[in-house]
């Protein structure tokens, strides 16, 4: 069993003065009654008090080392958060002196912690940012709190660019305390940097794809009026031995059809079509050539019903072979009515093209609504 009045057992003053008392209290009894009036059961419950006391100081003492202990603990946990944190932090008088700080203050201002305290913040500046960090300590009344972008110059004269914030404080004795907190932005400024420098390189990519631009449409302009020069020349030099062959067909229809049989006049009445056909052609292809200059000419289509009519032409001109259109409704559409007749027609004639070795041929033309679009379809 320890002994209580053992210095070394009671390391605080409040167990060296319990034990005092207690001693007090039973001398105080003793001198109550004199150890020779004692009976013995006196002397029983005087021996029983004593080992109580004794046994409460004990259990005292145990719990204030154990509360010693769990102190110490918490102490270095938090002198471990003080000091490691990745943020610095320092305390400053009212002439702005530092008085405490930790180990990531140091860091910054490359000094150890005994020799960097008792100097002024101040001086670990650039001169411009001292002034401006002066004034900023020296009017506390109206802010309780500021912040600022401040360079701290730390050891070998490098430069540290901070976000400093300052909290101004009373403490017990009426004095001006600063708390003052130091955040790294060293990634931060070479971020924004390299950003500055990619929005540079952005600004003059664009101005360069601007100027890429404006070359590629002036030869688009250029080609296009080429293409126009060209079509014409093409649409006009074609139009007039299209129009002789009409010419030629009809006359020959009307003057010398008692020459010809059934078949000769239905055969000579499909290349009349056809000239027709060629001739509105020719005509699409001159108002294509002025689509840079016209808008289109947009109407309601019902591609299903173009789509039948353009097959059915097709169908005629391949008499001898089983060709057959499976057409769905399609959701209506809106286009130029000859160019889309051209589309059609260029679609169901390479369908046609492409099932010569099927009998029957089938083709299926429809159209659907997906995903707020609408969807046409040739298939063989």
């Amino acid at each position: 069993m320890t002994n209580p009045t053992d210095p070394k057992n009671a390391p605080f003053p409040e167990l060296t003065d319990l034990r005092r008392r207690a001693e007090e209290r039973i001398e105080t009894e003793l001198q109550a009654v004199p150890l020779e009036r004692l009976t013995p059961t006196e002397a029983a419950r005087l021996i029983h008090e004593l080992r109580v006391h004794q046994i409460e100081l004990e259990m005292q003492n145990e719990e204030l080392r154990t509360a010693q202990v769990l102190l110490e603990d918490s102490t270095h946990k938090y002198s471990d958060l003080y000091d490691f944190a990745p943020v610095g932090y320092l305390t400053l008088d009212e002439l702005g002196v530092i008085i405490e700080m930790n180990l990531t203050a140091c860091n910054f201002l490359g000094g150890e912690r005994l020799k960097l305290l008792g100097h002024s913040f101040a001086l670990f500046f650039p001169e411009k940012d001292r002034r401006a960090f002066r004034r900023l300590l020296a009017n506390p009344v109206n802010l309780a709190e500021r912040q600022g972008e401040f360079q701290i110059q730390g050891g070998g004269g490098k430069l540290r660019p901070v976000l400093l914030n300052i909290l101004f404080l009373k403490d017990e004795a009426g004095l001006t305390r600063h708390r003052v907190s130091l955040t790294d932005i060293t990634a931060l400024k070479q971020a924004q940097e390299a950003l500055k420098e990619s929005q540079k390189k952005l600004r003059l990519l664009n101005k360069t794809l601007e100027q890429r631009v404006r070359e590629r449409t002036a030869e688009l302009e250029q080609s296009n009026r080429e293409l126009e020069s060209f079509s014409y020349s093409v649409s006009h030099d074609l139009k007039t031995p299209v129009r002789a062959i009409q010419g030629f067909s009809r006359m020959l229809l009307e003057e010398h059809t008692a020459g010809l049989d059934a078949e000769g006049r239905r055969l000579l009445q499909v290349v009349i079509d056809n000239t027709r056909l060629m001739d509105r052609l020719i005509e699409n292809l001159l108002n294509l050539a002025r689509l840079a200059r016209q808008p289109l000419n947009l109407f309601s289509l019902d591609l299903t019903a173009m789509a039948k009519g353009v097959f059915e032409r097709l169908r005629t001109q391949e008499a001898g072979r089983d060709l057959r259109l499976i057409a769905h409704d399609s959701p209506p559409a809106s286009g130029d009515y000859h160019l889309m007749q051209q589309v059609l027609t260029n679609l169901l004639e390479n369908a046609v093209k492409f099932t010569t070795t099927r009998n029957p041929a089938i083709i299926e033309v429809g159209g659907r609504s997906e995903g707020g679009e609408n969807i046409y379809y040739v298939r063989d």
